[in-house]
């Protein structure tokens, strides 16, 4: 049995039995906080830079080059103003190991983990993907899923083994949350709105309730988050501009893949 099986057996009854929730259920906001995480700072500032990176967004600007752009530069303006000792440029990772936290198949992303982390640490890293990778449109069950497994994370693990994995559940919480609460407004939000105008030029909009598109940017974000914190020795400050940066190109990119394809 897998640890996230340990997680499951309250959260998967209350999901067969309610069938999931509404949209307009979806549509608002829940509480990702976790007290007992010491990191859980770190998962609410990377919504906080979300926020702040599409505040500043033109919706009248169907430039995706030039939203991309403006969207990073966004991010590593919240970044300099939250991490003033570190400038953004130390704190971002190589292309290739941005490619590797929206990467699909996985392969490379786990190839780093098996190089970085204990067998122990990896499973914990798998377990908490596994949870926001659960399309049962129920935020609030993927929330309790990731809170279990801090508190198991925490009584299996040494303190600086728990660090990592802290900090990425941290991430993975609020994220999950986050991109429900954005993805289920659909055109309400600053991202649907960026989306719907993006679209309307490459052929598709982005569509209210995708929960797949949901735990495609949820899982960039966490990946993003603990490839950065290792990489740059154990800084916060890299969780949160790489979790975001992840995202944000990962929602880009399903527009731009759209678009892609359909020339394909």
């Amino acid at each position: 049995m897998n640890i996230l099986n340990t997680c499951l057996r309250n959260t998967l009854i209350t999901c067969l039995v309610t069938g999931g929730l509404s949209a307009a259920a979806l549509a608002q906001p829940v509480d990702p906080s976790n007290s007992d995480n010491p990191f859980d700072y770190v998962g609410a500032l990377h919504n906080e830079g979300l926020d702040y990176a599409i505040a500043a967004h033109d919706p009248t600007n169907d430039d995706w080059v030039a939203v991309t752009a403006g969207t990073l530069q966004q991010i590593d303006a919240f970044v300099s103003d939250h991490f003033p000792s570190s400038s953004p440029c130390s704190l971002l990772m190589s292309a290739e190991q941005l490619a590797m936290s929206l990467d699909s198949t996985n392969d490379t992303f786990q190839s780093f983990l098996d190089q970085h982390l204990t067998p122990q640490q990896v499973a914990y890293a798998n377990a908490i993907l596994e949870a926001i990778d659960i399309q049962d449109n129920d935020p609030t069950a993927t929330l309790g899923r990731l809170r279990d497994l801090e508190t198991n994370i925490v009584r299996d693990l040494a303190t600086e083994e728990a660090e990592p994995l802290q900090i990425m559940a941290s991430v993975a919480r609020h994220s999950a949350a986050y991109w429900t609460h954005e993805v289920f407004r659909g055109p309400e939000s600053a991202w649907g709105i960026l989306g719907t105008t993006i679209g309307e030029v490459v052929g598709d909009p982005i569509t209210r309730g995708s929960s797949g598109l949901m735990n495609k940017l949820s899982g960039a974000d966490t990946k993003g988050a603990i490839v950065g914190f290792i990489v740059s020795g154990g800084n916060p400050g890299a969780a949160v501009i790489n979790g975001i940066r992840a995202s944000a190109l990962e929602f880009l990119g399903n527009i731009i893949d759209w678009f892609l394809g359909l020339f394909g």
